[in-house]
């Protein structure tokens, strides 16, 4: 919220009488741009462990913490930050 806030200042929107729609649609796709810098890293570890199978003794990661420090060991701390960043800044901004 503080990120759609932001922009609208940035437009220039004094009070909500003068915020038109297209400033109302450019703070929301400016809010979800900021927003998926943030999702992304969560929902690469959370679709890494749903696509996990096998019995729960046998997986390779066991939980959200063991997933994001196994990504970053073995894959970079970029990949953690930019795989389906595209993706999700794409569906959070459309």
């Amino acid at each position: 919220m503080a990120s759609y806030e932001f922009c609208k200042r940035m437009l220039g929107v004094k009070n909500e009488d003068e915020f038109t729609f297209k400033q109302s649609l450019l703070s929301g796709m400016f809010a979800g741009f900021v927003n998926s810098f943030v999702i992304s890293p969560v929902e690469l570890v959370k679709c890494r462990l749903q696509v996990q199978t096998g019995k729960k003794s046998s997986q390779y990661y066991k939980g959200p913490l063991d997933c994001t420090k196994k990504v970053i060991t073995e894959e970079g701390f970029k990949t953690l930050l930019t795989s389906g960043l595209i993706a999700t800044i794409f569906r959070e901004t459309c």
